[in-house]
């Protein structure tokens, strides 16, 4: 009796349909997909805030980190079918 081995399921964009990940145009099983392009992605922390400002004589600063994909800056999805939004990873505060 032949064993079928379990091959993963992507749904990046180098194929219209889901398709045999790391098979023909696709880079590979990949966690995560790039909105923007829809690429194997690895995402980042990146600030799009404005940074120091003065108002009405108060200073501050403004920071809004967001985890986005290194390729675009776009949001990532989650690579499995329904494409759900990705969470970023835990903060390692050790």
């Amino acid at each position: 009796m032949a064993k079928h081995r379990h091959t993963e399921v992507c749904y990046c964009s180098a194929y219209k349909f889901p398709h045999r990940a790391g098979g023909g145009k696709c880079q590979g099983p990949g966690e995560l997909l790039c909105s923007a392009c829809g690429e194997v992605a690895e995402g980042a922390s990146v600030d799009f805030g404005i940074g120091a400002y003065e108002y009405c004589g108060q200073r501050g600063v403004d920071r809004n980190v967001q985890w986005v994909s290194r390729c675009c800056e776009a949001t990532l999805l989650e690579n499995t079918a329904s494409k759900s939004e990705a969470s970023p990873p835990e903060p390692d505060y050790d």
